[in-house]
Order: structure tokens, then sequence, then C-alpha cells
């Protein structure tokens, strides 16, 4: 007997693997695969970073220094087991190996990124596209400070269950962008870009519609890190404020960290956290 428990035992380990394979298309059809590759690719801007020829001043929003994890707490782990099937992650850290090559003027730019998923399916030879974001660089005219927005979305296959009904998802995207400043990395918490109900297909959105909130910009620095999180939920099923719950959470906790790093002064005259509002709250210009 003990031989048919023992395959017992790896079955029940086995399944919940095989189970976290499978991708899912806009008719909510469920393909297994074999093999998956997520990555970011960079591609310079035409934002520059300023140079200063005397000490660099504070900038727009304090930077926090990073640990050599700059990874997300957030996790959508507390969403309830009926609703896991309907959600799904991604989460990738990526140096930018030109950070230092010299661009127009002679200046460093910060990168614009595409993140991209490629799967191999059981049932097909070679990898298929699954999932492209593409976030583009945007300089603030008249300030030292840019913000990234969503430039297009490609959607073939979701981590997220999918139905015949339940065919579009939510995006909840986080970034974490580090600069290097007098040889010291230091990172940048950002509220979170929400893309409501996005079909299957390609699709090219309304240039800074979908943004981050204002990025300084330091002078002398070096564009080195970005972190990057995707949470992919279908909102017939889970909700995205559970989505946004943990993140209001932890960005208390964002708040505290940054405000030891400004100055006493600076803190009280702006009262600003390090954490700006929400820029995809719907405002008279959008």
């Amino acid at each position: 007997m003990k031989p048919f428990y023992i395959i017992l035992i790896f079955s029940i380990m086995w399944f919940p693997l095989r189970a976290q394979k499978n991708v899912f298309d806009g008719t909510g059809k469920k393909s297994a695969y074999v093999k998956e590759d997520v990555d970011l690719i960079f591609a310079p801007s035409a934002v520059l970073i300023p140079k200063s020829e005397g000490p660099e001043l504070a900038p727009l929003i304090s930077l926090a220094p990073t640990l050599v994890d700059i990874g997300f707490k957030i996790a959508n782990n507390f969403l309830e087991k009926r609703q896991k099937e309907y959600s799904g992650e991604y989460n990738l850290e990526r140096s930018y190996l030109e950070a230092g090559v010299a661009g127009p003027e002679g200046k460093v730019t910060v990168p614009n990124f595409t993140f991209q998923r490629m799967v191999q399916l059981e049932d097909k030879s070679g990898e298929t596209l699954a999932f492209q974001l593409a976030l583009k660089a945007e300089k603030l005219e008249g300030l030292d400070a840019f913000y990234y927005y969503v430039d297009t979305i490609t959607l073939i296959y979701a981590k997220a269950r999918t139905g015949r009904k339940d065919n579009t998802l939510d995006y909840t995207i986080e970034l974490k962008p580090v600069f290097i400043i007098n040889g010291e990395k230091k990172v940048l918490e950002l509220s979170p870009i929400y893309l409501p109900s996005m079909a299957f297909g390609t699709h090219s959105m309304k240039k800074s519609k979908y943004r981050t909130t204002i990025i300084p910009l330091p002078k002398n620095a070096y564009f080195s890190d970005l972190a990057l999180k995707i949470v992919e939920t279908n909102p017939a099923k889970v909700n995205v404020e559970k989505v946004l719950e943990l993140f209001n959470s932890y960005k208390d906790e964002a708040k505290t960290i940054i405000n030891n790093f400004l100055p006493a002064a600076d803190s009280s005259s702006t009262g600003n956290t390090g954490v700006v509002g929400d820029p995809n709250t719907p405002d008279s210009n959008d």
C-alpha cells in the first residue's frame, strides 16, 4: 500500500503546479503551456536628466535610500481562495544597462520600457506573445520632472480566468524607479496606475490618460533600475478595491519611510508625504 500513498501524495502536490500553467483567451478557452518567458525591454526616451555645475538641491520629492531588494511587498494572496483563479501577477526587476550612455546634448536619459510575456503552448511549437505593456516617459514642461504613461497594451492570453461573457480584465500597475545620486541608489514609491476593462487584442491608449504620479529628475543622476508589478484581475469576479486594499495599507508605510528622509522644514512647509495622489482619478483635464 505504501507505493500507492506515495503516488497519491505526489499527485496531490503536482496538481496545483499543473493548474498554474494555464492561460486563457478572450472566449474563456483554457490552454496549457510548457514554458514562459518574461522580460523588460528598455529604450532611450527623449527625457533628459539635467546636469548642474553646483551642488544638487533637494528634488521635488524626497527619494528614500533603497535596500538591495526593491521588490514589492504587495501580493494578491489576500484574495479569497475562490477569487485567486480570476487573478494573476507579473513581477520583474531589471537594470537599465544604458544608464550612463549619453544622448542628445551629452545628457543621459530615462528609459521607455515594454513588459513582455511569451508562452510556449503545449499544442504549438515556438513561443507565442501572450501579453505586452508599453510605457513611455513624458517630460513636464518647465519642471525637472517627468511621468510614465501607458502607450499600448496587447492581450492575447491571460493568467486570470476568463469566460465567454467575462472577457475583459482590469490591470493595476506599480512602478518603482531607482536613481543613482552621488553614488547612492534611491527608490521612489509611486501610486499605481489602474487600467479598467481591457479587452483582448492590441490597444493604443490616449496619451497621458493612464499615468504615474510626478517623478522628479534629480540633477547629475542616473536612472539605474526599475521594479514592475502588474496585477491582472477579472472584474466580474474580483473587485478592484480589493486589489488596492493592501496597497493602501502599505502606502502608509511608504509615507513613513520617505518622511524619515525629508528635511523638517520641507515637510512642514509643503505637507508632501512623498507619495502623490492617484493621477488616474478623473479630473477636468481628462
